[in-house]
Formats: structure tokens, C-alpha cells, sequence
């Protein structure tokens, strides 16, 4: 059982499920999943693969976990990154941002991660290579909502909030919104 830990630095990705700036309640870890192209992953799986190999040996390395999924509707790959400690964070020009100031990171949110790659054994079963999470580069911020056009606005606090019933016309993306002409009053 080898304790290699080797640093990696993942391609820029799309946070999902992001629990960054406060632990998840679940497992007590900071962890986001960050979605990337089969490209932009490619070097990353392969530092895993490899480390897979190291600690366990070549033989059954396809029977090893590795923290990725593929999402079935685009083929991406979904890395997961997590630990036990309140990460650090940068922000795009690596400035840092202490952990207090962090702003909140929603799914959509462009981030890259650096930290070390290592490997468990839990039995001989589940045992494999995990992603063990110290610093986050937030490249840019979602507000949450992953139709978001991009249009620049921020979120202002106590201001008006539609109804999560209506569907904003603006965001319209060829679902069953209403007809424009039922506005002419």
C-alpha cells in the first residue's frame, strides 16, 4: 500500500454540487464535483490510472475506483474532490481569498483544483484513488442557475424575487412559455 501522494492541478472544470465554503452535512467533507471534456480530463485520469498502478500494482487497476463518472448525457467526466479540511482559495488572477471571505461557489461555476492524489484500501474490494482537495481557483462565479446567459447581473440582497412558479420570457429556451402577443394590454 504505497502512500505516494502526487500533486495534480485539474483543467479549468464546471463545479456541480459545489459544498466549498461550508461542509457537507453528510460526510463532514468540503467536496465539489467538477465536470470536465474527456480532453480537458484526459492528463488527470491518467495521474490516477498511474498512481492506481503504483499502489496496487498493474494487475486489476480496471477493478480499482477512480473518482470519476461519466455523465451519460454529454460524455463528460466528472471528477470528485473532497477533504476534510476548509480548502484555499484563489481567485482567477491567484490572488488569495481567506476561507472567511470565500464567496459562495454554485454548480456552474468555472473552477480549477490543485491537491494530491491518493490512494485507500477499505477491502479488497473497495480500494482505489481519490482526489484529496487543497486549494480551488475560482475562475468565475454562477449564480446558481444553470441556464445562465451570462449577463453579467449580481444577485442584491432583499431585492425582488419572482415566484418560482413563472418562467422568465427573457430566459425562454424553446419550452412552453406563452406566446408573446398575450402581453399587449
Amino acid at each position: 500500500m504505497g502512500n505516494t501522494k502526487v500533486n495534480f492541478r485539474s483543467a479549468e472544470g464546471i463545479a456541480r454540487y459545489p459544498r466549498l465554503t461550508k461542509a457537507d452535512d453528510l460526510d463532514d467533507k468540503f467536496k465539489t464535483q467538477l465536470m470536465m471534456s474527456p480532453e480537458a480530463a484526459k492528463p488527470l485520469m491518467t495521474m490516477c490510472l498511474e498512481a492506481g498502478e503504483e499502489a496496487f500494482g498493474p494487475k486489476g487497476v480496471d477493478k480499482l475506483k477512480m473518482p470519476w463518472k461519466i455523465d451519460d448525457d454529454t460524455g463528460d467526466i466528472v471528477f470528485v474532490v473532497k477533504t476534510k479540511y476548509e480548502p484555499k482559495f484563489v481567485d482567477a488572477q491567484t490572488t488569495p481569498i481567506h476561507f472567511a471571505n470565500a464567496p459562495q461557489i454554485y454548480s456552474g461555476s468555472k473552477l480549477k483544483v490543485v491537491g494530491t492524489i491518493g490512494d485507500y484500501e477499505l477491502s479488497k474490494v473497495n480500494r482505489g484513488i481519490n482526489l484529496n482537495l487543497n486549494k480551488v481557483q475560482i475562475l468565475s462565479l454562477s449564480d446558481g442557475d444553470f441556464d445562465d446567459d451570462g449577463e453579467g447581473f449580481d444577485a442584491v440582497e432583499g431585492g425582488y424575487v419572482a415566484p418560482k412558479t413563472s418562467k422568465n420570457d427573457d430566459d425562454d429556451l424553446g419550452g412552453d412559455s406563452l406566446p408573446d402577443d398575450d402581453f399587449d394590454y
